[in-house]
């Protein structure tokens, strides 16, 4: 088992989010152990920036804090969880939260890898070869 989980959820991809967070909560110790939910808003160009609301950004992050709230909330784990939203490179914010934590498992979702996952590698591959704890990767099955 272990004490210290990060869950980075893609907020495009809701379901998965609910069923890796429902797997972390069973790999978490009990007592003591924590989940954080992690959503990291992408950095956008600053010539796509400057054509946006300038409340773009605050309005972004406050969203991805109302729908990790909820999907805690639904996935019974608001009592061991933790809230995080960041901005920044993907691969490069979840590597740096778990670091930043202490994590000693990470627990992502994959995706049917696209043509260019193959040329620069996906962000669960990202995170696999240069993780400094362990990742479990959970595959997701369409039906």
């Amino acid at each position: 088992m272990y004490n210290s989980i990060l869950v980075p959820i893609d907020l495009g991809q809701i379901e998965q989010g609910k069923n890796i967070t429902r797997i972390a909560r069973k790999l978490l110790d009990m007592p003591g152990g924590q989940l954080t939910l992690l959503n990291v808003v992408p950095d956008i160009p600053g010539y796509v920036l400057s054509e946006m609301p300038e409340d773009i950004i605050s309005k972004t992050r406050s969203s991805s804090l109302e729908r990790l709230e909820e999907i805690a909330s639904e996935c019974g784990v608001d009592d061991v969880s933790k809230i995080v939203v960041h901005q920044g490179n993907i691969y490069h914010e979840i590597l740096s939260s778990a670091s930043d934590l202490g994590a000693d498992l990470i627990v992502m979702a994959s995706h049917q890898p696209e043509f260019t996952d193959y040329l620069i590698g996906s962000t669960t591959a990202r995170v696999v070869r240069h993780a400094e704890c362990s990742v479990f990767v959970v595959r997701h099955h369409e039906t």
